[in-house]
């Protein structure tokens, strides 16, 4: 479950990174920033 937004991280992105906390959005928006 991502940090930010509260979803679920999709599998494809836990199996390239495991230990991942935030889904692809949330890591974007934080590079938006």
């Amino acid at each position: 479950i991502c940090r930010e937004t509260g979803k679920l991280i999709p599998k494809e992105r836990l199996r390239a990174v495991p230990h991942a906390t935030l889904s692809i959005e949330a890591k974007e928006s934080k590079k938006k920033r």
